[in-house]
């Protein structure tokens, strides 16, 4: 008889165990009871088994559960963190189990598991005993959709229902939210347009959002737009037609997430330094946070200082756009640097009470051309606006999307990558 593929979850595997891993390819055509067959110790060709995690499943208990030996199913851990560190399995995820040898004697020659969205896990048994661990990235089709649609209800839930991801609807909310409130519904006569990229496995599943090319919101008559452009080729930010940028996140946040008390207030007025022993200036605001707290970053910038700075010990400076710069002193951990571009929110470091410090707290500063305001002050940076060659470029771009968009504004298109 031949096998079919066996998906099995460990629940169920103990009592099929014996029929189904002796039921091996090449066995006599009509014969349906694989337990009389003598293979002795003929090379078995197995087909894969594929096994379900369940709520509480270990990886070490399914492998163990699946013919794997508590030595090999140590040694796969093993490799696997000292290549990735500690992966976490998600109840209904599948691993691929390969066999080979003989009856007497089957061994695991091949593990496999989806990571995330965009990449495989292959685990490949070795001479020596050991196991290679690979990662394989899926070979990802980019496709560029469009939609023109009615807005029933607010944006948010309309963009939704229509197939498009979180990910895209909260980045059209982080910039579009400065000119209109996405999350308010609408008249009837309100519309809006979408050109957007997302990634598909092989099979057409969208696994990755990628960035908006277009956005056109309609409310009460008025038309707000949105352009995606990466002037430096790999950052996309987000701009109107003129060329100004739109995002919120010209607005600076707080570099700490959760309700962390100010235990030191700016004045260059000037306060007792404890360590010092005198009177002189506070240029920042101090956190009490608690050594290891993630420090964020305010706004997005490039890192021009990350290390050790005499008082302030482990810092780092950002420098935003308009002549802002952010710092974040006495830090335990420094996770960037310099040059490197920093996102808003990214994780840049940890609270620490380096320099001179007396406990663990965050001092931060924000600087506008090289002069110290209070931080709590600062609310907004100016837009960002393109120039010159960048302008160029960006005009050049929406004349394109534009007259793209106008060709295919019908409702619910998809675009193959290259048709733009």
């Amino acid at each position: 008889m031949s096998c079919a593929l066996f998906i099995v979850t460990h629940s169920y595997y103990s009592s099929l165990q014996t029929n189904t891993l002796n039921c091996f390819s090449g066995a006599e055509a009509g014969n349906d009871d694989c337990g009389d067959i003598d293979y002795k110790d003929e090379p078995t060709s197995m087909q894969p088994l594929v096994v379900t995690f369940q709520r509480g499943d270990s990886l070490n208990r399914l492998l163990c559960e699946n013919r794997v030996s508590e030595k090999d199913a140590d040694r796969i851990i093993k490799a696997i963190k000292q290549k990735f560190g500690n992966l976490t399995f998600q109840v209904g995820q599948e691993l691929v189990l390969e066999f080979t040898g003989t009856i007497n004697d089957i061994s695991l020659s091949k593990l496999s598991f989806n990571h995330l969205t965009d990449a495989e896990i292959v685990i490949t048994a070795q001479e020596n005993k050991q196991y290679l661990v690979e990662k394989k990235p899926f070979l990802l089709q980019k496709d560029v959709r469009f939609l023109s649609n009615k807005l029933d209800s607010s944006f948010s839930a309309s963009a939704k229902e229509n197939g498009v991801p979180n990910k895209i609807i909260r980045t059209a909310a982080l910039n579009l939210g400065n000119v209109v409130n996405v999350r308010n519904k609408n008249s009837h006569d309100d519309h809006f347009k979408f050109l957007y990229e997302v990634y598909c496995d092989k099979n057409g599943k969208v696994v990755k959002s990628g960035n908006i090319l277009y956005l056109s919101i309609q409310v009460k008559n008025k038309e707000h737009c949105l352009y995606g452009f990466a002037k430096d080729g790999k950052n996309t930010e987000y701009y109107n037609h003129k060329g100004e940028c739109t995002s919120i996140r010209s607005s600076l946040v707080r570099p700490l997430d959760g309700r962390i008390p100010i235990t030191s207030p700016f004045s260059l007025t000037g306060r007792w330094h404890p360590i010092a022993g005198y009177k002189r200036a506070h240029k920042g605001v101090d956190y009490g946070a608690r050594t290891g707290t993630p420090v964020l970053a305010a706004g997005d910038g490039v890192i021009i200082q990350a290390g050790y700075s005499g008082g302030y010990g482990n810092t780092i400076t950002i420098m935003h756009n308009s002549g802002y710069k952010t710092v974040y002193a006495h830090l335990s951990k420094i996770k960037v640097k310099r040059g490197q571009y920093v996102k808003q929110r990214q994780y840049i470091g940890n609270v620490g009470s380096t320099g001179l410090s007396t406990g663990a707290h965050l001092h931060y500063e924000v600087l506008i051309n090289n002069r110290h305001v209070n931080p709590l002050s600062v609310t907004r940076m100016p837009n960002f606006a393109l120039k010159g060659s960048d302008l160029n470029k960006f005009k050049q771009n929406i004349t394109k999307i534009n007259m793209d968009v106008k060709k295919k504004d019908i409702p619910t298109v998809y675009i193959s990558e290259g048709k733009l």
